[in-house]
Order: C-alpha cells, then sequence, then structure tokens
C-alpha cells in the first residue's frame, strides 16, 4: 500500500479520545489482502508524549504509540517507529487508530504509517514436488 500520512483536518482538538481516526478513510481502512504496519510516527500536540494512539487490526491490539516531537510540522524519518509485531492484518479486516489520550489544545497532530502488502500466497493444491506418485 504504501506511505500514508494524516493531519488533523481543521484545527487542533478535531480528533476527540476514543475516536478512530481512520474512520473517514475507507481506502486504507479494508483491503482484500493482508497487510502490516511497518512503522508508524506521531508528531505535535502541545507536550513529547502526552498523546497517545493505539493501533488495532480488525479486535487485536497491535500496540500503543506517543508522540515524539511537540509542535512539529511534519513527520520526518527520525519520527517514524518501527513495529516489531508479527502480527497481520488479515484480508477484509479493519485497521484503526484509537486516540487514547491527548492534550492538544494548540497544536495539531500528525500521524504517518507506513503500510506494506503481503504477498498472497497460493490457495489449496499442494506444490508439484509433492504430486509425484512414489512406486512400491
Amino acid at each position: 500500500m504504501g506511505f500514508v500520512y494524516l493531519v488533523e483536518p481543521t484545527s487542533a482538538g478535531t480528533w476527540t479520545v476514543d475516536q478512530n481516526i481512520l474512520d473517514n478513510e475507507n481506502w486504507i481502512n479494508t483491503d482484500n489482502w493482508a497487510r502490516r504496519v511497518t512503522r508508524i510516527g506521531i508528531v505535535g500536540s502541545d507536550a513529547v508524549g502526552e498523546c497517545e494512539v493505539e493501533l488495532r487490526y480488525g479486535e487485536r491490539k497491535v500496540g500503543t504509540f506517543r508522540n515524539t516531537i511537540a509542535a512539529a510540522a511534519g513527520v520526518l524519518s527520525n519520527d517514524m517507529q518501527p513495529l516489531s509485531s508479527r502480527l497481520i492484518c488479515r484480508p477484509n479486516e479493519e485497521i484503526s487508530l484509537i486516540l487514547k489520550s491527548s492534550v492538544s489544545g494548540t497544536n495539531k497532530l500528525g500521524v504517518a504509517m507506513d503500510v506494506k502488502d503481503i504477498a498472497r500466497e497460493r490457495v489449496g493444491g499442494r506444490r508439484s514436488s509433492y504430486r509425484r506418485g512414489y512406486r512400491r
């Protein structure tokens, strides 16, 4: 899928606590193939570490992340945190970012994610080497 970058739409404080930030982003919510978020970056808010976001694949929690820089204009490569989770977002399962805590009063939040598509596996059948008949 690639790189996804979201910023609060109008002003600081538009996103509320317990809201799914990706609600209006239908093009990332569900897809017909497996995906994995490999990196995530959160910047903005009034102080470092005061904004907390929870990443979920469907009902499964992948991790909780905090903002790394306050009052930043955009997410840089230094702000991206690698995800070491081996969880995979299954096909047709929703990726959600839930805002758990935020004290943003003056600065907008920015969230960036690196979403990788997992190669489709062959469904059904056997490898050709297993189809060989063995004679007795």
